[in-house]
Order: structure tokens, then C-alpha cells, then sequence
């Protein structure tokens, strides 16, 4: 299955270093001109559903299990990339394309 994960880094992040946040939607209260966007492979063990409030969330096929999107940065890498966080591993995700407005 192929997602489309935005990547949202703000001045803040440019300017302070904070890590870029991942999203599985568009965010509204952002300008463009902070977000990119690319399409990933997730792997086969993970599924895209949706939470209880509505919202996309990345979860475990065998057992349910929501996993956190977070920057590779978390884990002590550049922070450019998402990664998946499953019992407390890292999952990279591949990515296949980025994607223009």
C-alpha cells in the first residue's frame, strides 16, 4: 500500500532546529510554503485505518497496535525522513516519489 505523507517544517525548525512533524493529511492552519509532500511504501505488515475521532493513523495488521510517525531525527538521524516507531525500533519507510502542488 502507498501513503501520502506530508512533511511540515516550519521557520522554527529552520532557525531552532526542531524536528519536522509528519502527517497523513494536509494541514489546514499552514502555508504551503512549509509542507512538502511524498509518496511512501508501507510496508506490508501495517495498514492505513482511521482512528475513532476520524483522523488516518498508521496501525499493526496482526495485532492493532497504532504506531507513532515520527522523524528519523528521534532517532538520532538527520530528521529529514519518517519513520514508523514499533516497540521502541524504528521502521524506515521507502520512499517512492515526491510530490508536487
Amino acid at each position: 500500500m502507498n501513503i501520502i505523507i506530508y512533511k511540515v517544517a516550519t521557520e522554527d525548525c529552520y532557525r531552532c532546529g526542531f524536528e519536522p512533524a509528519f502527517k497523513l493529511t494536509e494541514p489546514k492552519h499552514i502555508s504551503r510554503e512549509w509542507i512538502t509532500r511524498a509518496e511512501y511504501a508501507l510496508p506490508a505488515d501495517f495498514e492505513l485505518a482511521e482512528t475513532v475521532c476520524g483522523d488516518p493513523a498508521i496501525y499493526r495488521k496482526d495485532n492493532g497496535e497504532h504506531c507513532a510517525l515520527v522523524s528519523d531525527r528521534y532517532f538520532g538521524h538527520g530528521g529529514e525522513n519518517p519513520v514508523l516507531i514499533v516497540d521502541g525500533e524504528r521502521v524506515k519507510l521507502s520512499k517512492i516519489r515526491d510530490l508536487p502542488w
